[in-house]
């Protein structure tokens, strides 16, 4: 009995067997962390740094605060309490004072703008937690329904694996090399049927002596043309 029936038959697995390892390379390929996920996280974690950081620039502003009003209330003594005599000293003192004025103001002001900024993190840190915690959910939903694709699909590929090694123990050596190099050749596909004396691999119709002798050979048929092995239903 010739072996294209059962070659086809395997070609029909196969192809079969093969977009079921594509699936799987695919659902494997998206196991893992997502960059939705990533920059998720990523904002949460940029916007707890910051309020980290604006709280210690506060502690650093106050203290530098403190100590320019300090500095400044000396320098205020000595030039009004009758300490200073000399106009030359006077002048100097009071350019230093105007100085530690200028350096208050400027402290004063991104203080300010830092504790307006700190009052609205708050917010802003629920809102990112929020979102993280949806982009998170919805991400451990999607990893779940991936990993229960992931094992349908092995256990598909591995059931097609054993089907398959059934089928070959029906066909020689030469003919499996044959039907493995022709699928390379061509996408998968190393066995045509003919149909209506046509061969389904190149759509081209066969001499009815061509298609009779693939009815009755024992032996492999090539198409002519396209040169895939034929098979048709007797």
């Amino acid at each position: 009995m010739s072996e294209a029936p059962r070659l086809y038959q395997l070609q029909v697995l196969d192809l079969e067997l093969d977009e079921k390892r594509r699936q799987l390379e695919e659902a494997e390929g998206k196991l893992g962390e997502t960059t939705a996920v990533q920059a998720a996280r990523a904002q949460l974690s940029a916007a707890r740094d910051r309020s980290d950081h604006l709280e210690k620039r506060m502690r650093q502003l106050e203290e530098e605060l403190e100590s320019r009003s300090a500095g400044i209330a000396d320098l205020q003594k000595r030039l009004f309490g009758g300490e200073i005599a000399r106009q030359k000293e006077a002048s100097a003192l009071e350019r230093t004072l105007q100085g530690l004025k200028e350096g208050r103001g400027r402290i004063e002001d991104e203080l300010l703008d830092a504790m307006a900024e700190c009052e609205e993190l708050p917010a802003r840190l629920a809102a990112l937690q929020a979102d993280a915690g949806q982009v998170e959910a919805a991400w451990a939903e999607e990893q779940a329904r991936l990993r229960s694709e992931i094992d349908r699909l092995r256990g598909e590929v591995a059931a097609m694996e054993v089907a398959r090694q059934r089928l070959l123990q029906g066909v020689s050596t030469a003919s499996q090399q044959t039907y493995e190099g022709l699928r390379r050749t061509h996408r998968g596909r190393a066995v045509a049927r003919i149909e209506r004396n046509t061969c389904q691999g190149c759509r081209i119709a066969l001499p009815l002596s061509e298609v009779q002798h693939v009815r009755t050979n024992p032996e492999l048929s090539f198409c002519g043309f396209c040169g895939r092995i034929l098979y048709v239903e007797r």
